[in-house]
């Protein structure tokens, strides 16, 4: 009985994580970075543990990435059969880097709870590691170093509200919070 007790737990939070991952969308490459950091380095090590066992669950052939095929496979234990054009958009939102598979960080991120991740506190901590030159705005040289060759301008055009050019914590707050169509 504990055996079975123990198995139908994880399938509820597996249930739970999947559920999540069917609404995850990062659409903006800033808001990606923010969410695999704080998903990473910010959760508790018991809620690490159990995305961990979900997906190393998932991942059968312990190959350390989910393929469309073991995402559909371990959909289909939790929710059973989704059509597979369904289970190919999840899996594209997912994707974050598409480089055709889902890494681990990758999960965590889409597999969390949005709300625990946008907290006040965790979205300052990602802010100010984000400010590279500590000054307390995000700019085009900041987002450089944590974002590589992705469209720094573009990305600053779209959060910047105020037109100084640089992202404040109020704007990175909004952009993570409150732009939730091209979130969920």
């Amino acid at each position: 009985h504990v055996s079975e007790m123990k198995e139908l737990g994880n399938l509820v939070h597996a249930n739970a994580a999947l559920s999540n991952m069917k609404k995850f969308r990062a659409t903006q490459t800033l808001k990606s970075a923010t969410l695999l950091y704080v998903s990473n380095l910010l959760t508790s090590h018991e809620s690490r543990m159990e995305m961990q066992k979900i997906f190393q669950s998932l991942d059968e052939n312990d190959d350390g990435v989910l393929t469309r095929d073991e995402l559909r496979k371990g959909y289909k234990r939790i929710f059973g059969d989704l059509p597979n054009a369904e289970v190919d958009a999840i899996f594209h939102k997912i994707d974050l880097n598409e480089n055709g598979v889902i890494d681990y960080s990758e999960f965590v991120a889409a597999a969390m709870d949005r709300e625990f991740i946008v907290s006040e506190e965790r979205l300052q901590t990602a802010f100010t590691l984000f400010d590279s030159d500590k000054n307390g705005k995000l700019s085009e040289e900041d987002l450089k170093i944590i974002l590589g060759d992705a469209n720094v301008s573009e990305i600053v055009k779209t959060v910047d509200k105020d037109g100084d050019g640089e992202i404040s914590f109020a704007e990175f707050s909004d952009m993570m919070r409150y732009n939730s169509q091209k979130f969920s």
